[in-house]
């Protein structure tokens, strides 16, 4: 996925509300390292559909779409 898709996703989640786990002032940056993280990760484009466990299930690592990329730099946040 191109590296500016990933920075546009965030950018737009940022303006989400933020949970009360973490101060809000400590969020955005922890986002955006766990977002850049995940570019060390080869990740091919495949938007077929997959069964997976809910709740917190996910693709497998080296597969997703947008969506999968920006969940999993969300539960890098913790």
């Amino acid at each position: 996925m191109p590296k500016i898709l990933l920075t546009l996703s965030i950018l737009l989640l940022l303006a989400a509300p933020i949970g009360a786990q973490q101060p809000p002032e400590e969020f955005p940056s922890r986002l955006v390292a766990a977002a850049m993280e995940r570019l060390s990760h080869e990740v091919t484009y495949d938007g077929a559909y997959r069964r997976i466990d809910y709740p917190g299930g996910d693709v497998p690592d080296q597969i997703g779409v947008c969506t999968d990329l920006v969940l999993r730099a969300y539960r890098g946040v913790g």
